[in-house]
């Protein structure tokens, strides 16, 4: 369960908090501007933390990860925007646009 004491833990400095409710939490990062919504499910009979991701509100969300407990998945979320920031090559939306069009992409 998603709990006030997890809610409360969340860096504000580093996340807006979108939503909530007692199974998940939806964030954006003030990084990288990325979406993440951490949802609580069973796994091997175990409860963890499944971690969904989007670049940004337009493209639907895809599945970035499974973590044992909600700290991890916050360090997993903080780890992939270093990536995306410091390493990461951005594309131009013309760049973009000559992608998709080369591989059919809608």
């Amino acid at each position: 369960m998603i709990t006030k004491s997890i809610i409360k833990s969340i860096d504000r400095r580093y996340f807006v908090i979108i939503s909530y409710d007692l199974f998940s939490v939806t964030l954006k990062s003030n990084n990288s501007g990325d979406s993440w919504m951490i949802m609580e499910c069973e796994r091997n009979h175990k409860i963890g933390f499944v971690v969904f991701h989007a670049h940004d509100y337009l493209t639907p969300r895809h599945l970035h990860g499974f973590s044992n407990l909600f700290d991890s998945a916050i360090r997993n979320i903080q780890m992939h925007d270093a990536y995306q920031v410091n390493g990461r090559v951005r594309l131009t939306s013309e760049e973009k646009k000559k992608y998709r069009e080369k591989y059919s992409i809608k």
